[in-house]
């Protein structure tokens, strides 16, 4: 029963052990679609700006996505 449950929502990549992912015979409404942004400063280019920025988007590749796009923020 729902009433008893803390509910929220994660990526697949965020699910723990003990955790029930609730599938759509509870009747809850599906959830709309959502983007991620990894912004980064205009100077954080080069050496360990990119290997961070790498490790995000890859650690983030269960997520359905077209094309992981980084853009400099101003």
């Amino acid at each position: 029963m729902l009433s008893d449950l803390a509910v929220g929502f994660l990526p697949e990549s965020a699910i723990q052990p003990g955790m029930k992912v609730i599938a759509d015979d509870f009747g809850l409404p599906r959830l709309a679609d959502a983007q991620i942004a990894l912004m980064r400063g205009s100077h954080a280019y080069g050496g360990i700006y990119d290997a961070l920025a790498n490790h995000i988007v890859q650690s983030m590749g269960n997520l359905d996505s077209a094309s992981p796009s980084v853009e400099a923020a101003e």
